[in-house]
């Protein structure tokens, strides 16, 4: 089962009300993630009025945490390839370098292997 699935830790949930997916805080980054919950449950591509309503929930909550306009979504699957989820990121936020050394050797991977 993924980690996604399983969610056994939630450090701070800010919202569960929607069966279609939750938002909580990141395990790796603390930072506000939503999950895709409805189905199928393994897959990146939702439906387009899934997808803004999923987006608007998540922005909902940034916009609560960081302010009308210092914040971003960050749409990129970084550890779980095959579970849709995104994170609302602080505009001055960098990822933490141990992240960005793992996305360059699984870019330059990915590369090989095309």
């Amino acid at each position: 089962m993924c980690p996604l699935c399983e969610l056994k830790i939630k450090i701070h949930t800010y919202d569960e009300t929607d069966p279609r997916w939750i938002i909580i805080d990141c395990m790796n980054c603390l930072l506000p993630m939503v999950v895709w919950r409805g189905e199928p449950v393994h897959t990146m591509e939702i439906g387009r009025v899934d997808y803004q309503e999923m987006e608007d929930a998540l922005s909902k909550v940034a916009r609560k945490k960081f302010g009308d306009e210092d914040f971003y979504i960050d749409k990129k699957q970084n550890e779980i390839l095959d579970h849709l989820h995104w994170h609302a990121r602080p505009n001055d936020w960098k990822a933490p370098l141990r992240f960005r050394i793992k996305n360059k050797i699984r870019e330059f991977y990915r590369k090989l292997r095309a």
